[in-house]
């Protein structure tokens, strides 16, 4: 079984090696339809070509070719716009042929002195032209990927953990890597369902149960989690296997983060702390928290950092009665006084340059 066609990292005619140009398809698919009459003729006259005398399978080669340059251009088949082979190109690919199968029925049937062709042979040309056209595509997509294996020769080898849609536009995005970075060696799905499943070529190995024995029959040393929608529980337990496994593990980015929800080899990063907590944005009640800040003193601590100085900046719009900014980094409570006051003096019993876990100092202060 294969998945998928494209994604967002790779445009048109950006894949490692030789590819066809979109408008050599016109000659390509004008080919097929003269093969696919000719093959439609014989079997219709049991391989007698003598039988034909009667019929012109050139004009009907002629009107098919036409018709197919005509509709295959208004449905963006020689704009290049998907890539060679994939299911995109083949549903544009066979609309195209059903409509010059049209045309060619119609001109065979309702215009005078155009009776070319058997009607059956009108019909039974479309599908041997789409096998033929489809047959050409399917094969350089091939000589791609064979092409793109060798150039990841060199490239450092990954497992994939998640074999749906992130999984398939990850190693998708990898194989269509010019840089060739990764070179995907297999996938990793708990779901039983995907046990034969190949994703873009590559072969799902089993399931998180068995990490540790595929990481030492491959040799692999990295993984990426190719699920933007795993659980922060599911992370935890599977960074713990990828430890035991001596597996580095990156992941990519929730699907939050994504602007347009797809996910490719860019978009991998090192695993962080906010991954395994699994924090999610969190929805204020303004009014709740004015009502218990309002006119009380508010201690702040590491009001220096990046949080603390923030939430110092929020807690003044609920206008409390004294905020006390506590930081043991000087130069920091002076940017935050800069920010708040407009000022940078440290002059206000408001700013503290204290460590809060000094006792003593904090005796002092307080």
């Amino acid at each position: 079984m294969e998945r998928g066609e494209r994604n967002r990292h790779e445009q048109p005619g950006h894949e490692p090696g030789f590819r066809v140009p979109p408008s050599l398809l016109l000659v390509v698919d004008s080919a097929a339809w003269a093969a696919g009459v000719l093959a439609a003729m014989a079997l219709r006259f049991d391989f007698v070509p003598r039988s034909w005398s009667e019929w012109s399978p050139v004009a009907a080669i002629a009107v098919a070719a036409a018709a197919q340059s005509v509709a295959g251009t208004a449905t963006g088949l020689y704009a290049g716009r998907w890539r060679r082979g994939s299911l995109d190109e083949g549903h544009a690919l066979a609309r195209s042929i059903l409509l010059a199968c049209g045309v060619l029925l119609v001109v065979n049937t309702f215009v005078p002195g155009m009776r070319v062709v058997p009607t059956s042979v009108a019909l039974g040309a479309a599908p041997a032209a789409f096998c033929a056209a489809g047959a050409v595509r399917f094969l350089e997509r091939l000589m791609l990927l064979r092409r793109t294996r060798r150039t990841l020769a060199g490239a450092t080898p990954v497992l994939v953990f998640g074999a749906g849609d992130g999984g398939f536009r990850v190693i998708d995005s990898m194989q269509s890597d010019a840089e060739g970075r990764y070179a995907p060696v297999g996938l990793i799905d708990d779901d039983p369902a995907k046990r034969n499943l190949r994703v873009c070529g590559v072969p799902v190995l089993g399931s998180r149960e068995r990490l540790r024995d595929i990481a030492t029959e491959s040799g692999v040393r990295l993984m990426i989690v190719a699920a933007p929608s795993i659980s922060s529980e599911s992370l935890r337990d599977l960074s713990s296997r990828a430890l035991d496994a001596d597996l580095d593990l990156r992941v990519v980015p929730h699907v939050s983060e994504l602007i347009d929800g797809r996910v490719g080899a860019d978009d991998v990063r090192p695993l962080t702390e906010a991954d395994l907590l699994g924090r999610h944005q969190v929805d204020t009640d303004i009014e709740a928290i004015a009502g218990y800040i309002t006119g009380r003193r508010v201690l702040v601590t590491g009001a220096g950092g990046s949080i603390g100085s923030e939430l110092c900046r929020q807690l003044q719009r609920f206008d409390p009665g004294s905020l006390v900014m506590l930081d043991r980094d000087e130069s920091a409570l002076h940017a935050v006084q800069m920010a708040l006051e407009g000022r940078a003096l440290l002059d206000t019993d408001r700013l503290v340059v204290a460590d809060i876990r000094d006792r003593e100092r904090m005796l002092e202060v307080f």
